[in-house]
């Protein structure tokens, strides 16, 4: 039997993979918002409006953040958010920072392009 003396282990740095995509769906009355509006000029009314970000914590906490107001909320998120929507998120596996923004933009760029609105932070 092989014997160590010692174990390898690698240390997870804060700019390793750690960031997971999130999305949050918005009631249908944030696209009045002036700003909702300007950001999404091909929004088809009737169509799903989503808050689509970014976290380095489980998507449930950050979204209860959002919800509740504490630590850095999205006002928009804040105000309108309604649900959790991760079954809309594609490939959710964790990956860096770097890529995880534009990663959001894409997804966002997606969404909008079936005429969802999308607000990014």
């Amino acid at each position: 039997m092989y014997k160590s003396n010692h174990c390898a282990v690698k240390r997870v740095s804060h700019t390793s993979l750690d960031r997971l995509i999130y999305l949050i769906e918005l009631h249908p009355e944030v696209a009045s918002v002036p700003a909702f509006a300007k950001a999404n000029p091909r929004y088809r009314p009737g169509m799903p409006c989503y808050y689509a970000g970014s976290t380095s914590q489980r998507p449930e906490d950050r979204y209860a953040e959002h919800i509740s107001g504490s630590k850095n909320p999205s006002k928009i998120a804040h105000q309108f958010g309604r649900a959790l929507r991760m079954d809309l998120v594609p490939d959710q596996k964790p990956i860096r920072r770097e890529w995880a923004i534009n990663k959001e933009s894409r997804f966002a760029r997606e969404l909008r392009a079936g005429g969802n609105g999308v607000w990014q932070a």
